[in-house]
Order: C-alpha cells, then sequence, then structure tokens
C-alpha cells in the first residue's frame, strides 16, 4: 500500500478541499469512478480515480474530523504509473490550495469591490478597485483613467501610493476586484499589470499576499520573481528608522 497526505491550509474549508482535489483530478486527465465516505472515517469523502488507458486505481481521502486528506493505493498493476500520479496530484492539489481564497481573508475583497465603485473609467468602462492592509489600517484604491491614455493610473498603484503617503511603514496584503470582469474573461485579465507588480514589488515583503478577485491568491515572489532593484528593500529600511 501507498500513502502520502497533503498539506491542507488551516483557514481553508473542507468544502473548497473537496472541489480542489476534484478539479486537479480532472486536469490531469484523472476520471472519477467512485466517491462516497469511507466507512472508518465517519463524515470523510473517499474518491476513486483512474486513467483511461491505464491500469491501477489511485485513492483520495478527505476526512473533515481531523481537516486531513491524503492519497492511497491498494493497486499494483501498474505501481510506476500509479506512484508518478500520485505526486503529480499531490503537488497540483497542495498548490491550488496555497491559492485559495479563505472566508477570513474575503472581507478584504469585499472592500475592493466597493473601491472600484468609485474608479474613474470613461475611457475602458473596466472599474478596479483595491484595498491594502498595513500596519495603520486599511486604504483604498481605484483605477483612474485620463484621456491621454499613458497617465492613467491603476487601482493597486493608487492604494499603495495612498497608503505610503499616509505613513504606513508595514504593507501586509492586498486585495484587488475587476468588478465587470465575467466568467468568460481569461484570468490574466484581472492580475496587475507589470508596472504594478514592480510597485508591489518595492513596497511589500516578498512572503506579502496579494488577492485577485475570480482567480486566487499569490505571494509577492510569486507575481514577479526578479523585480528591478537598486538598494536592498529600501522600505523595510525606512521603516525601521521611525
Amino acid at each position: 500500500m501507498t500513502e502520502i497526505e497533503v498539506s491542507v491550509p488551516g483557514d481553508v474549508d473542507l468544502q473548497t478541499v473537496d472541489r480542489v482535489v476534484v478539479e486537479s483530478a480532472k486536469a490531469l486527465g484523472l476520471e472519477c469512478r467512485q466517491d462516497g465516505e469511507l466507512k472508518r472515517y465517519p463524515g470523510s469523502r473517499h474518491w476513486h480515480f483512474a486513467s483511461s488507458g491505464k491500469k491501477g486505481t489511485l485513492e483520495v481521502t478527505l476526512w473533515e474530523k481531523k481537516h486531513r486528506l491524503w492519497l492511497s493505493t491498494h493497486d499494483n498493476r501498474n505501481a510506476e504509473w500509479i506512484s508518478e500520479a500520485i505526486v503529480e496530484l499531490k503537488s497540483l492539489i497542495e498548490a491550488r490550495l496555497l491559492n485559495v481564497i479563505s472566508t477570513e481573508q474575503e472581507p478584504l475583497l469585499d472592500l475592493a469591490r466597493k473601491a472600484a465603485e468609485d474608479a474613474y473609467c470613461p475611457y475602458s468602462n473596466f472599474p478596479v478597485g483595491a484595498i491594502v492592509r498595513t500596519d495603520i489600517g486599511d486604504f483604498s484604491g481605484c483605477n483612474i483613467e485620463n484621456a491621454s491614455y499613458g497617465l492613467a493610473v491603476c487601482a493597486e498603484r493608487v492604494a499603495l501610493f495612498k497608503a505610503v503617503s499616509e505613513g504606513a511603514t508595514e504593507i501586509k496584503m492586498l486585495a484587488v476586484s475587476c468588478i465587470r470582469a465575467t466568467d468568460s474573461d481569461p484570468p490574466g485579465s484581472r492580475m496587475p499589470c507589470g508596472a504594478c507588480r514592480q510597485v508591489i514589488s518595492e513596497f511589500m515583503p516578498p512572503d506579502g499576499i496579494v488577492m485577485i478577485d475570480g482567480v486566487g491568491k499569490w505571494r509577492v515572489d510569486e507575481l514577479l520573481p526578479q523585480p528591478f532593484v537598486l538598494a536592498e528593500r529600501p522600505f523595510e529600511k525606512r521603516s525601521s528608522r521611525r
């Protein structure tokens, strides 16, 4: 028997974990052949997944009582494929769970949605709102356009500049919402542009969290792994002098 545990963030609800398991398996071309409760773990969810044309089945168990998720198999018909599939599915589930916006973080997105209502965007008609959480409070921003398109400013930068100008020394989290984006729009259309990612990297730590409404959340260093720098973390040094 092969068994491997999947890391589940404590702030992610089990219904979301359930959805992520199924979506991840589907993304890897795995078909759900059976799901239900594993009797020895009351209140659990248990799936059997297989791949068309491959012999072997891998199992996934989600146990709500212990907030645990693990992958296993009792099937040795295709040990090499099953071992690879388990590792691949584990990696994909963990990566997707890290990008899930928790119920505790959702209120910050609500504030970003509200901020978008003040957007000045007569040319694009695409309102965007942003909110940053700092050591001295929350600061909102919206996109502000100009007839000279190059002078337009994105919501993320407005919120960050407002926070810095008001004396914030630690910017912990950023939430962004494009309230007119539709389900048919590609996820990339909601993501911060390159200029905003550079500004985010200037004022937020590498492990700071950026949440994108309808897409997920990322660390700052995931959005821009190699930002342009002239000095080592100057904003943090400024903060330490206060």
